[in-house]
């Protein structure tokens, strides 16, 4: 699928000075977006990113701006950076789990953020394994190369993306 494409992987070395960083939002196991079990973000119809099988209960701001808009039970973040990038990071989570145990939006709509700030805390110990989510970038067509690194991350510590610029 070539939506997907834009969505390269690269050693840090070779990204080291590239690009806007976005932080993990997520800890867990990296995985193509393709291999999300829902069709709406496998074949890049929202736009292109990275689906995780997460291990931890919390969401956090990928860097500083604001939240536009929370879903799902808190378990879909809209998010949009100073410099205009969105991304979209949402947890595949059966509605028959709802509401969350232990929920706690930290962060609300039209709210600020800075990056690894805590935005949502959930209790997904009761939800079968694995738990399946994505990272998306909503308006990819306006960007360039989008490199990640690595293939296991910690929310708020690791850098998931460095975004390029498009090329004119």
């Amino acid at each position: 699928m070539s939506i997907h494409k834009q969505v390269i992987f690269a050693t840090e070395q070779q990204v080291v000075n590239l690009g806007f960083p976005v932080t993990s939002p997520l800890t867990g196991k990296v995985l193509p977006l393709a291999e999300h079990p829902e069709a709406i973000f496998s074949t890049g119809i929202l736009g292109c990113g990275l689906a995780f099988e997460i291990t931890n209960h919390k969401i956090l701001a990928p860097f500083d701006g604001v939240i536009e808009q929370i879903k799902m039970g808190g378990t879909e973040v809209y998010f949009k950076a100073k410099n205009g990038l969105r991304l979209l990071v949402a947890l595949n989570i059966d509605p028959i789990h709802f509401p969350l145990s232990g929920l706690a939006i930290k962060k609300h709509e039209n709210q600020t953020i800075k990056a690894a700030e805590p935005v949502v805390h959930f209790d997904l110990r009761k939800i079968p394994t694995p738990i399946f989510a994505s990272v998306t970038v909503l308006n990819h067509k306006k960007l360039g190369a989008i490199y990640y690194s690595q293939v296991q991350l910690t929310a708020g510590e690791d850098i998931l993306f460095k975004i390029t610029a498009k090329k004119h």
